[in-house]
């Protein structure tokens, strides 16, 4: 079955009530987080996951798909008979890094209403309580944690699988890699296989419901959940405007840097008699993609920001070299400590920009992100999609306007590939008015 729909609406006519959640998780959605209809995508989903159906879901980032499963787990913790809350785990859900599934789990007990032992996170400071007495209803984990703690757990009646940013979970070879990648790959699976092929194998004939999500949920990788058993007769949800789902509520910039140079990306500018800048030894010796970062903090009116840096770069080393530049840096996976320690009425004026790799703020929905910058050439369309999705998403009154600004080093065939990706995605890229 595929459902798919091109409106690109804020919210539908229909009502929470209306698509099977609970009164009082209704009453919570509305009183703290104000919000009275369900996305477009959620109006979608939500029957399909109340009907115990396998789902595909893709729609582009910051659409509300994390949100809306969170209120359907729980809405389902609260419809739960009592006897069934406290011998089986029902509910699991994957999701590619810490600082979500503490964000997910804090969605879950606010929508619940108040905290709950049935509720749990694999987050380094609650993962001893998995071992307790209680056994939780609902847990959200990254798949390391999961495999490591799913033995101590009964999961005899588990209900419900849903894996966040599947593509990202499984990394499945590309259609066309050496058949040495492949054998590599099928010999070594990723821990989410571990744990989802586990699950499966101790169901006894009662498959529970799994759905997968992600805004490039791509055609192999569905076809290799239905020929592993994953998934039987699923629904597919598919909310894209085009194949890489890109958000229009978003503005792209494309900057190429050379020592004492930034241009805009298709601009060749070159003026024989222009006065070279000076630049002396000690600059020379900074990072010059770096150092344009601070500069476009200084002219951008930065609300919340993201820098991206490749997973081989050291986060820490980053944050130490930018705030040589006077720039206030943090680790994007102190986010949620950071956030903890502010009183309600302590709002920063102006937030650290938040440091990160694309894996390590995968899904995170930090509010109000005006800006990201990403240093160096995207890995990949998707891997870029990911990363300029977290900003340009969904707030209370429709999606947010976002930046993203990508800053590359000029050299190499680097204009041409990323004019390329550009062009693959459809995405329009705008000139940056305050360089050539």
């Amino acid at each position: 079955m595929f459902v798919r729909i091109q409106a690109r609406l804020y919210s539908s006519k229909a009502s929470f009530e209306h698509l099977g959640i609970t009164t009082n998780v209704c009453r919570n959605l509305q009183q703290r987080f104000h919000v009275d209809r369900p996305t477009v995508a959620q109006e979608q989903f939500i029957p399909l996951m109340q009907s115990g159906r396998d789902l595909f879901l893709r729609d582009r980032t910051g659409s509300g798909k994390t949100f809306g499963m969170a209120v359907v787990l729980a809405s389902r913790l609260a419809t739960a008979a009592e006897g069934d809350t406290n011998n089986s785990l029902r509910s699991l859900y994957v999701v590619p890094n810490h600082e979500l599934a503490v964000q997910i789990s804090d969605w879950i007990q606010t929508l619940h209403g108040s905290p709950s032992p049935l509720i749990q996170s694999t987050t380094a400071s609650a993962f001893k309580n998995i071992q307790s007495t209680t056994v939780p209803h609902t847990l959200i984990g990254t798949p390391g944690r999961l495999v490591d703690c799913i033995d101590r757990i009964p999961t005899h009646l588990l209900d419900c699988i849903i894996i966040e940013e599947a593509d990202q979970a499984l990394r499945l070879p590309t259609r066309y890699a050496p058949l040495k990648k492949q054998k590599k790959r099928a010999a070594n699976p990723k821990p989410t296989q571990v744990l989802v092929d586990q699950l499966l194998s101790k169901s006894q004939g009662r498959k529970p419901q799994l759905a997968a999500i992600s805004a490039t949920l791509n055609r192999p990788l569905r076809h290799w959940m239905r020929t592993h058993g994953w998934v039987h007769n699923p629904a597919f949800v598919d909310i894209t405007q085009n194949v890489q789902a890109i958000n229009h509520h978003i503005k792209h910039h494309c900057l190429l840097v050379s020592p004492g140079a930034v241009r805009n990306i298709g601009s060749i500018y070159e003026d024989e008699d222009e006065e070279e800048e000076t630049i002396s030894q000690e600059e020379q010796q900074q990072h010059p993609l770096l150092e344009s970062i601070a500069v476009l903090l200084d002219i951008e009116s930065v609300h919340n920001g993201i820098l991206f840096v490749d997973s081989s770069v050291s986060v820490t080393t980053v944050i130490r070299q930018l705030r040589t530049f006077g720039v206030d840096a943090l680790d994007i996976r102190g986010y949620n400590d950071w956030k903890a320690q502010l009183t309600d009425d302590q709002i920063p004026t102006s937030p650290p920009l938040w440091v990160a790799t694309e894996f390590s703020a995968r899904g995170m929905d930090i509010p109000n992100v005006s800006h990201i910058f990403i240093l160096g050439e995207p890995s990949s369309i998707a891997s870029y999609v990911h990363m300029a999705g977290r900003t340009g998403r969904l707030g209370r009154n429709g999606f947010n306007e976002g930046k993203v600004i990508t800053l590359v080093e000029d050299k190499s065939r680097a204009e041409d590939r990323m004019w390329n990706m550009y062009r693959l995605m459809n995405a329009n890229v705008d000139h940056y008015q305050h360089v050539q």
